[in-house]
């Protein structure tokens, strides 16, 4: 396997998840490798081409924590009864350069691609959000271990729109780190309201890419959510702050069940903040290196537990698929 003249690195992680179905070959290592083109950002692969039985993602662009986070939501929602599907990954590996994922295939329709098709049936429409509103109200309930720090579910950056480029620039041991850093620059900006008891927060299970070809409806009629690469442990502000989007033609506030402590809400100070990152975000991450954890030792600290963590966490019999309780601290 080459590519513009260079060896493919070798395997540094693999998982291994769901049984496939019994008498299909299911493409592993280098020939699953083989299967996915090189330098392409984002590959989807329908295999076997005839008669689908898997969905493979690859690319540069596709992250372990999409693994972790789909796994979880698989498992999580089936404990719950949900109704609402999550494809179960058969396998995943990754390079220095690359990962893949092998998922399963599932017919339907995305909700971008219905609201296309009802464009002129408000009912209709309407009907097709709801597909959405379900997922997300279904993902929000799935539990989230005591004791967890803000981070993605495979123990790296926090994912989410708030911050530049949808990553934190640092990782945070406990929330009141990320409060601290939020209002450091806050207070620079002299903008307010302040964050204020962010650790009072429920943490929940956060899919924060919201758009409409991130969710379908099957051939059964049934909701499924696809894509888990922006997924997090937070602070329930966090999903309160993407309500005020308006990705699907209206706004589904208020049709999300995001648990609340009563007397707290924090969304718009994350508000205030992602405005001041979008126009200062170099100055954000500098400030963040100034507050507690910030400092260099305990980030590096941090990278190293993540690193074994992730090598560690790949078994899917083991009952969890979270690292993010890996460097947390109460203090």
């Amino acid at each position: 396997m080459t590519w513009l003249g260079e060896l493919e690195p070798p395997i540094d992680l693999e998982f291994e998840g769901i049984a496939p179905p019994e008498g299909v070959d299911l493409p592993k290592g280098d020939k699953l490798l083989s299967l996915c083109e090189r330098g392409n950002p984002r590959g989807f692969i329908e295999y076997p081409a005839e008669s689908p039985v898997f969905f493979i993602k690859h690319g540069l662009a596709v992250y372990w924590n999409e693994v972790l986070a789909q796994d979880m939501a698989y498992r999580e929602l089936r404990k719950l009864g949900s109704s609402v599907r999550v494809p179960g990954i058969f396998y995943a590996c990754r390079t220095m350069q690359r990962a893949v994922i092998v998922m399963e295939y599932i017919q339907g329709k995305t909700v971008e691609q219905l609201l296309e098709e009802c464009k002129d049936d408000e009912a209709e429409a309407e009907r097709v959000r709801g597909i959405v509103v379900h997922c997300l109200n279904d993902l929000i309930r799935i539990p989230v271990a005591a004791g967890s720090r803000p981070a993605a579910i495979d123990g790296g950056r926090i994912r989410h729109d708030v911050f530049d480029c949808r990553v934190a620039s640092r990782h945070y041991e406990n929330v009141n780190q990320l409060e601290e850093h939020i209002n450091y620059f806050l207070n620079i900006a002299k903008r307010k309201p302040l964050v204020k008891d962010l650790e009072r927060e429920p943490m929940i299970f956060l899919q924060e890419d919201w758009f409409p070809a991130n969710f379908m409806r099957d051939a059964d009629g049934r909701p499924v959510a696809i894509d888990f690469s922006e997924t997090s442990i937070l602070p329930s502000s966090f999903a309160k702050f993407l309500l005020w989007d308006n990705r699907f033609g209206i706004t589904i506030r208020g049709r999300v069940d995001i648990p609340v402590t009563e007397g707290v809400d924090n969304t718009m100070a994350l508000l205030h903040i992602s405005g001041l990152i979008n126009m200062g975000a170099r100055s954000f991450s500098e400030f963040g290196y100034r507050v507690a954890g910030g400092d260099r030792e305990t980030q590096v600290r941090m990278n190293e537990s993540i690193r074994t963590a992730a090598s560690n966490a790949v078994d899917a019999e083991a009952g969890t698929s979270t690292v993010a309780s890996i460097g947390s601290s109460s203090t």
